[in-house]
């Protein structure tokens, strides 16, 4: 049974920030155990249900706590949020403050050299 269907691309797997095992306490055999619920990303990760993903992995045999799966839960909304946080707005590369221009000094004939 899976949890959570597949984000359709499979480019965001192998995202690095979407890579399972920078979530503490997930190494590369319990990214194993989420990928066989259909569990790729952290985005994917912070969208699970504890519940869910208790009752499935312990179906499976796996003992992970509780308290462990919420801050897994927990730490993969946090970073999807950074992830997906807007850029602040720019003006572009090309745009300059503007400058006051003054006027060069005026030569005069008593200021020109003979």
């Amino acid at each position: 049974m899976k949890l959570l269907t597949q984000v359709d691309s499979k480019s965001d797997h192998n995202n690095n920030s979407s890579d399972l095992t920078t979530i503490r306490g997930i190494g590369v055999s319990r990214k194993r155990w989420l990928n066989s619920l259909g569990i790729y990303t952290i985005a994917e990760l912070g969208q699970a249900s504890v519940h869910e993903l208790e009752s499935q992995l312990k179906k499976d045999g796996r003992l992970p706590s509780r308290s462990e799966l919420e801050e897994w839960i927990a730490q993969a909304r946090s970073a999807a949020a950074a992830y997906q946080q807007p850029e602040p707005p720019s003006h572009g590369p090309n745009v300059l403050p503007e400058l006051e221009l003054t006027a060069a000094p005026a030569l005069t004939a008593a200021s020109t050299p003979d």
